[in-house]
C-alpha cells in the first residue's frame, strides 16, 4: 500500500517518371499505405509506350491515368511471410525496359520500434527470380543481379515498402540488364517472384492502451492493473496488453513496471531524446 501511495503520488506529480520518365510520374499509386495485412503488391513498369504504373485498386480515383496504365497485370495479396509473384502483360512490345519495380501498400514503419531502421530491421523483401513467359510458349529469364545498394526502398512518400529493380529516376538502380535477350513482344508477360519475410510486429512496450504514444494514461492503467491484482481481482489485461505494460521483463505486472513507465513518459515529455530500449529491461 506504501508503494501505491508512492506511485499514485508521482503520478499526480507528473500530470504536468517522364513517358521516357520525364511525365511518367514515379508516386506509384493512390492505394493507402496500411499497417495490417492483407497488402497488395505490383509491377510498376514501363518498357517503351507499354506502361502500367498504379495497382488496380486505383481504377475510377483520380489517380488513375488510362494512359498510363495501358497494359494489364497480376497483382500479389500479401498475407504474411511467403513466397508471391506479380507481373504485367506487354502490349505492343519493346526492346527495352525504362523502368520496373516491385510497389506495395506495406507500411513499413508498421513492424519497428523507436530506434529501429525501416529498410534494416523491419519486413524484408527479396526477388527470388524474373522470367518472362513468351507468347509462343517458350519461358526465359531476365537474370537478376541485386540487390543493389539502393534497390530496397520506399514510396515517395517515405512509408510504402518498395524493391527497386531497373529504376534510375532518383535511384540509380540497374540490377537488371534493360535489354532483356530476345526483346519484349506483344502478349509476352514478366514475372517477377519475390519473397517476404520478418512480417512481425514489434512489441511497443509501454505502450500499453495501444495508442500510438507514451502518455501518462500507460501508467496510471499498470497501476491500476497492478493495484486490482494486489487486492485479488481477475486480470483485465489480455496477452497482449500485458506483454507491453511488463517493461521490466519480469513475467508479471508490477509498481516498478508502472514506475518505469511513467519516468519513460516524463523523461519524453521533458523533451530528452530517448527509446524503450534505453529504459526498459524488456525492449534491451
Amino acid at each position: 500500500m506504501k508503494n501505491l501511495k508512492k506511485m499514485a503520488a508521482i503520478l499526480a506529480a507528473a500530470a504536468i517518371s517522364a513517358t521516357s520518365l520525364a511525365s511518367f510520374s514515379l508516386s506509384a499509386s493512390a492505394l493507402d499505405t496500411t499497417d495490417e495485412p492483407p497488402y497488395t503488391a505490383w509491377l510498376f513498369f514501363q518498357a517503351g509506350g507499354d506502361m502500367k504504373k498504379n495497382s488496380d485498386a486505383d481504377k475510377g480515383t483520380a489517380d488513375y491515368d488510362p494512359d498510363e496504365n495501358n497494359i494489364s497485370g497480376t497483382e500479389a495479396t500479401i498475407t504474411g511471410d511467403g513466397e508471391y509473384s506479380v507481373d504485367v502483360t506487354m502490349g505492343t512490345g519493346s526492346e527495352t525496359i525504362e523502368c520496373m519495380f516491385l510497389q506495395t501498400n506495406i507500411n513499413g514503419y508498421a513492424y519497428i520500434t523507436d530506434g529501429q531502421d525501416i529498410l534494416k530491421d523491419g519486413v524484408k523483401i527479396e526477388i527470388t527470380s524474373i522470367e518472362v513467359k513468351r507468347a509462343d510458349g517458350t519461358t526465359s529469364e531476365i537474370p537478376y543481379n541485386g540487390p543493389s545498394e539502393k534497390a530496397y526502398g520506399t514510396d515517395n512518400e517515405g512509408v510504402a515498402l518498395r524493391m527497386n529493380i531497373y529504376n534510375t529516376w532518383g535511384n540509380d538502380v540497374k540490377d537488371i540488364d534493360n535489354k532483356p535477350t530476345g526483346g519484349l513482344m506483344g502478349g509476352d508477360t514478366v514475372v517477377v517472384n519475390f519473397k517476404v519475410s520478418n512480417m512481425v510486429k514489434p512489441v511497443n512496450y509501454g505502450d500499453v492502451d495501444g495508442d500510438g504514444a507514451y502518455t501518462i494514461d500507460d501508467a496510471f492503467m499498470t497501476l491500476k492493473e497492478y493495484a486490482t491484482l494486489q487486492a485479488g481481482g481477475d486480470k483485465t489485461f489480455d496477452d497482449a496488453v500485458k506483454q507491453r505494460a511488463d517493461v521490466d521483463g519480469d513475467g508479471s505486472i508490477t509498481n516498478n513496471d508502472a514506475f518505469l513507465i511513467l519516468q519513460f513518459y516524463s523523461r519524453l515529455n521533458a523533451g530528452e531524446k530517448i527509446t524503450a530500449k534505453d529504459l526498459f529491461p524488456a525492449a534491451k
